[in-house]
């Protein structure tokens, strides 16, 4: 625009041979560029919603079932996701025999990858069969105003035989490129079950990298599913990379050993 402006405003103040043809050019350049800075933002914007709302259908898989095209519009739509998420089992022998006190140590990152600040509200559910005692939930942050820690039976709940607890609402704020504040999100309970038994990890959000590690009495076996031989880390440790959608779940479970 600058560059047109000038030329016409030259074409007009100035006498010299093909004037007329750099007032035209000129008139051109302006032209063009008023084009590019209105009309032609709206008009791009506008297409792009149109084309992605229109092919969305064969990006999703057109052939595929209307319940797995609703899946990955799930995803495609996900706002929240968790990484680095990490489960501790530690085992102790339980006053009851045949018992094993078990206290589990969840933690994982939460980040929100859109370009706005999303609420975020920790929950936490266990079976009351199993006599669960929530000892903490709390929130690590770079930003003073997302961290708390909620310690004892004040933040749970008993619902329909399931015993539920939940943080406060916390803002989560845009990662970014420049990574932006970091939320590491953890709870620790305990509960009461059988020396051999099982453990469900079920997944309430998108999830991303899942390491599993435990420390049992040594007449106790721990294992967790391997689904390559490459997510069996180390002794008592499974590392999972890969992303477990919402319902997904990863079964663990323990028993006495042969010679025991």
């Amino acid at each position: 625009m600058v560059s047109g402006a000038f030329g016409i405003f030259a074409a007009i103040h100035w006498s010299f041979r093909g004037h007329e043809l750099a007032g035209s050019f000129g008139e051109a350049l302006f032209i063009a560029g008023f084009l590019s800075m209105t009309v032609d933002q709206y008009v791009k914007n506008k297409m792009l919603h149109e084309v992605s709302h229109n092919v969305s259908k064969y990006l999703i898989g057109y052939e595929l079932p209307v319940e797995a095209q609703d899946r990955i519009k799930e995803l495609m739509s996900c706002r929240i996701i968790r990484e680095n998420y990490a489960a501790f089992y530690e085992a102790t022998k339980s006053e009851t025999p045949g018992k094993l006190k078990l206290e589990v140590t969840i933690s994982y990152d939460v980040k929100n990858i859109t370009h706005h600040n999303e609420s975020y509200k920790q929950y936490l559910a266990l079976e009351q069969h199993d006599l669960p005692a929530i000892i903490e939930l709390k929130c690590e942050s770079s930003d003073s105003r997302a961290t708390y820690h909620r310690e004892g039976k004040d933040v749970s709940s008993v619902h329909d035989g399931v015993v539920e607890a939940e943080g406060p609402l916390i803002t989560i704020k845009p990662a970014g490129k420049g990574g932006g504040p970091t939320y590491r999100v953890s709870d620790k309970h305990s509960v009461i079950q059988s020396e051999e038994y099982s453990d469900l990890i079920s997944f309430l959000a998108p999830t991303i990298n899942v390491t599993i590690t435990a420390k049992f009495p040594p007449e106790i076996t721990f294992i967790a599913p391997s689904e390559t031989p490459s997510e069996a880390t180390e002794a008592n440790s499974w590392e999972y990379k890969r992303l477990f959608m919402p319902s997904e779940h990863i079964r663990v479970r323990w028993f006495k050993n042969k010679s025991a």
